[in-house]
């Protein structure tokens, strides 16, 4: 597994841009995820490429429709809590499997602390996503988040 740091580009259309974790046809391992897509956050425009990142990495995992809206927007909200907390931080976007299920995985690093988390970790987010971890340490603060695609919905 590798990590990818991606700054910008355009896609969204089907393109693919080299050095993107992210090719046609790779598929994640069992219990594994692909490479990781890291998108440093640090103004407004890098929420735009976050939600389009995680957006095409939803749609190669499975995600359809509304879950690909829900997916986008819960990346959005946490780049978003990153430029308005004025601190550092990034975005780490990645598909995962496990126990046969196939998934995003989506992970907020910044250096807020904990007394921030409720802006950072805020209620609506918890609940659009279907597994939330927040681990603080000093001068850190990690929020994972993970969603299975819904193989009803299909």
């Amino acid at each position: 597994m590798g990590i990818v740091t991606f700054s910008g580009g355009s896609f969204g259309n089907g393109t693919t841009i080299p050095g993107r974790g992210f090719a046609r046809g790779i598929e994640p391992k069992e219990g594994g995820t692909m490479d990781e897509i890291v998108i440093p956050i640090s103004a407004a425009s890098d929420i735009v490429t976050a939600r389009l990142a995680g957006r095409e990495a939803a749609e190669r995992a499975g995600f359809k429709s509304t879950d690909l809206i829900v997916v986008s927007t819960v990346i959005s909200e946490m780049a978003r809590n990153i430029v308005e907390s004025a601190l550092p931080g990034e975005i780490a976007i990645s598909i995962c499997q496990e126990s046969g299920k196939a998934g995003i995985v989506v992970i907020a690093r910044t250096s807020l602390t904990k007394e921030f988390h409720d802006l950072f970790f805020a209620n609506r987010l918890r609940r659009s996503m279907d597994e939330c971890k927040i681990n603080y340490k000093p001068g850190e603060t990690v929020l994972t988040m993970k969603k299975w695609v819904d193989v009803w919905a299909q």
